[in-house]
């Protein structure tokens, strides 16, 4: 085996073991044991388990700003009403289907003490990406006359928060349960807004 299919391996199984039990309950020797090898040749590849946790954290934000950003693009020229329910399926339809989801759902709520500064803050940044991207839909909206004079940054925040609580719900629901419920907060949420 490869060092780097190693190390992929040890990534992949520590993900899922972070998920389950949190950091405190990630256990090096059972996180070796799924990979196939010994709890020595697990830190030949990484220094500690909070090494293992902030390579994973880190890949995990830079794959969300970049998620966000290509769904941004991807909706733009679409008519306002059209991007909002495209960028909202896209968005639901990933958190669904990402196993990453999990992970990030139990650190951000159940932080590690000693990571938790950096971590909220951190995603705090993520937060700002998202609504930014939000607001450039709203406020291209408004300059196409399809919604009201609002503040688009308020009016963000709250479609975000929609968002994550429908994306945060997973463990508790369907996707197509979600798609559906976000489907009704937008359709409330685009007649508060429209024209």
């Amino acid at each position: 085996m490869k060092g780097s299919d190693t190390k992929e391996r040890i990534l992949k199984e520590a993900l899922s073991a972070f998920a389950l039990h949190g950091y405190d309950g990630a256990r090096m020797d059972k996180i070796a044991a799924a990979v196939g090898i010994n709890k020595a040749s697990l830190y030949f590849h990484f220094k500690s388990k909070e090494e293992i946790f902030r390579e994973l954290f880190n890949g995990i934000l830079r794959k969300y700003k970049s998620f966000i950003r290509r769904t941004a693009d991807l909706v733009s020229g679409l008519e306002t009403r059209e991007r909002l329910d495209k960028f909202c399926h896209n968005y639901l339809q990933d958190s669904f289907d990402n196993p990453e989801i999990d992970f990030w759902n139990r650190i951000y709520y159940l932080p590690p003490a000693q990571m938790r500064d950096d971590i909220l803050k951190l995603t705090k940044d993520d937060k700002e990406c998202m609504m930014t991207e939000l607001a450039k839909i709203i406020d291209d909206g408004k300059v196409r006359k399809q919604v009201r004079d609002i503040d688009s940054k308020k009016a963000a925040s709250i479609l975000y928060y929609s968002l994550t609580c429908v994306a945060l719900s997973k463990d508790i629901m369907t996707k197509k349960e979600g798609l559906s419920d976000m489907k009704d907060c937008l359709d409330f949420f685009w007649q508060s807004i429209s024209k």
